[in-house]
């Protein structure tokens, strides 16, 4: 994990402003991000996606729900950063 969640303000129009542990801060546009289907379909209520919270154990945001979202990821949508993604070599003997 690069770095935990340690504090998220729910914003208009479903977006979150998201702070991590090392200053990073910014907004995400969950709409953008998400489909409201599932387990995110309680989040279309704007009072529902507003109880969102930091599980400090786990570093990411939480709903009661179960609903959550990688914090990986979130970090590189806040820093617009492309994830890494390791490849995997084969070799033929």
């Amino acid at each position: 994990m690069l770095q935990d969640i340690v504090a998220v303000e729910p914003l208009e129009n479903y977006q979150l402003r998201i702070h991590f542990e090392d200053g990073v801060e910014g907004i995400v546009p969950l709409s953008q991000l998400i489909n409201f289907t599932g387990v995110f379909a309680p989040l279309t209520d704007p009072d529902y996606f507003a109880t969102v919270k930091v599980n400090p154990d786990w570093g990411t945001i939480y709903w009661e729900n179960g609903a959550d979202l990688d914090p990986d990821v979130l970090y590189y949508l806040v820093t617009n950063q492309t994830p890494e993604i390791p490849t995997v070599s084969q070799s033929i003997s």
